[in-house]
């Protein structure tokens, strides 16, 4: 477990999968940018995307706030032998603009640095969530154009950012 002040990033073992947390998978605008929002979401296929996270290389961390109030899920995929991780964010949209987020982001960078991990790694289609890493120092390092078909239709573009430990 992770504890600030703002946040607590509790290790997600499946048995959170209840109604709230699939009626916020199954929101339209908060999985709007999720290859998993093409398809009505179960507590099996939770389970099965869960099942591909294994510690030490995959975590999936609960997003706390308040008195255990879920407000999301950060997943971190390690690739030790490079010292390195990619992370993803996945916040419920009533809790955007709060700063759950980046609290977060920034508490998981501190965990990764602490695990020995030079470089951090963030893919996303989600032009909110490129402009939440590059506000919290992530370096752009590239887009793939027109790569990502969003849940309405509309085509958006894949951008790169990263972050090493000396920045």
């Amino acid at each position: 477990m992770i504890t600030t002040d703002r946040v607590r990033l509790v290790p997600m073992r499946g048995v959170e999968i209840r109604a709230p947390y699939l009626e916020a998978l199954n929101d339209s605008e908060t999985i709007r940018y999720m290859e998993a929002g093409r398809r009505p979401q179960t507590a099996e296929s939770a389970r099965a995307f869960l099942s591909g996270f294994s510690p030490p290389t995959g975590y999936v961390f609960r997003i706390l706030t308040g008195v255990d109030v879920d407000v999301g899920n950060l997943t971190v995929r390690v690739k030790p032998t490079d010292q390195q991780a990619d992370f993803g964010i996945l916040v419920w949209r009533q809790w955007w603009g709060t700063g759950a987020a980046a609290a977060a982001l920034e508490e998981a960078t501190r965990w990764a640095w602490g695990r020995g991990l030079s470089r951090l790694t963030f893919w996303t289609h989600n032009p909110r969530a490129a402009r939440l890493v590059a506000r919290l120092g992530w370096t752009h390092e590239g887009t793939l154009r027109r790569n990502f078909l969003d849940n309405t239709g509309q085509w958006t573009d894949s951008e790169l950012y990263a972050r090493l430990r000396e920045e």
